[in-house]
Formats: C-alpha cells, sequence, structure tokens
C-alpha cells in the first residue's frame, strides 16, 4: 500500500489530474520506429509502466516512470491513438511517432495490452456518441430553425390576410359617394338639377 501510494505521488507530480493506478508492468523498455532507416531503436526510457486514471479528459493513459534519466514516458489514451499487441511488444503510434514498449514479463504485455486497448476502444466509442450527439442537436436546431421560420411566415401571412379584411370590412362602411350637383343646397333626389351633358346638333352652332 506505502508503494502505491509513492507511485501514485510521483505519477501525479508529472500530472496532476491522475486519481488512480489502474494497473502496472515491472520492467519495460521503449523503442522507437526510425522511418529514415526503417527499423527501431532502444531509447533511453526504461523502468515500470503505469496504467492510470484521469479525472479531466482523457480520462485513462500509461506512462513510464524512467530509471535511466528525468524523461519520462507520458501517453494519454486517446481516439488517434493506433494500437496493436504483439508479444512481448505493444506497438503504437501517436501524432509525432511509432513506438514498441517491449515487457520483460509477457503475462503482463497480454495483461497491459489488453487493458490498453479496452480504453482505446471507450474513448473511441466516447468520441464518436459526442459527435453524433452533436449532429443530431446540430440537426434538431435546423429544423427548429426552418420551423419557426414557417411559423413566423405563417404569422405574417395572417397578419396580412387580417390587415385586407380589416381594410375591406372599413371600405364596406363607408357612404356611397353622392351624385355630383350644381347646388349644394338643393336636393340631390331632383334630376332637373343633376348636371348632365348638353347635346350638340350637327351642323349648327349652339346659340348660347
Amino acid at each position: 500500500m506505502a508503494e502505491g501510494r509513492m507511485n501514485l505521488a510521483a505519477l501525479q507530480q508529472r500530472d496532476p489530474y491522475i486519481t488512480d493506478i489502474v494497473d502496472t508492468a515491472s520492467q519495460v523498455a521503449l523503442y522507437s520506429f526510425s522511418s529514415k532507416s526503417s527499423e527501431w531503436e532502444r531509447t533511453e526510457i526504461e523502468g515500470s509502466l503505469f496504467v492510470y486514471k484521469r479525472s479531466a479528459s482523457p480520462t485513462h493513459g500509461f506512462m513510464i516512470l524512467n530509471r535511466l534519466g528525468l524523461n519520462n514516458q507520458i501517453e494519454p489514451i486517446t481516439k488517434d491513438l493506433e494500437f496493436q499487441l504483439q508479444d512481448p511488444f505493444v506497438l503504437y503510434r501517436n501524432s509525432k511517432a511509432i513506438y514498441g514498449i517491449w515487457f520483460y514479463d509477457k503475462d503482463e504485455c497480454s495483461r497491459i495490452g489488453q487493458m490498453i486497448n479496452s480504453y482505446l476502444q471507450v474513448a473511441i466509442e466516447s468520441h464518436t456518441s459526442k459527435a453524433a450527439l452533436r449532429n443530431r442537436r446540430a440537426s434538431e436546431s435546423d429544423t427548429m430553425h426552418d420551423v419557426m421560420s414557417g411559423v413566423n411566415r405563417q404569422v405574417n401571412i395572417m397578419q396580412m390576410l387580417s390587415k385586407a379584411q380589416d381594410e375591406y370590412d372599413k371600405s364596406k362602411k363607408k357612404p356611397d359617394p353622392k351624385p355630383f350637383i350644381d347646388n349644394p343646397n338643393a336636393s340631390a333626389t331632383k334630376s332637373s338639377d343633376l348636371i348632365r351633358p348638353r347635346p350638340v346638333k350637327a351642323g349648327k352652332e349652339d346659340s348660347g
């Protein structure tokens, strides 16, 4: 227990978000793949490997506490990690390079490899679920926008129809136009008071 607390404290010095050590391999050595020579090259990193949990994203990772120097190998387990188990090696690729971790104990290699792979699948599924949720929310937002736009268009149309109906009703209530009469004080019912066009006979000038 005391050793476990010491190891956890050592890991937390490198990453304060680490909350728990899930599993440990006693002795490993790190190799890197050279693209120039197409060969594996042993690095200056070897020691114990720890698989751990974190309180922040990414929620899992592994670290090799280096016994040969101050440089440790810290690897968060994310969806972008490419992983392959080949006893006694665990091979993986991150955004920077290709690495191989050699395990002194083959049983530890198999156990740790399967554990890392399971956490990798969780990270991939979590990312896929979040991406699907974002896409669904975006689709729902677009749909709601279309619905609200349709409602707004419908409201505008209803407002136009209502306004047209009001204007029509007002026009129906207006009194009919009165006939134009020569004498405003006279009654409009007398046909003699109406101004009518005077017929002009052909060939004769108007004597008036």
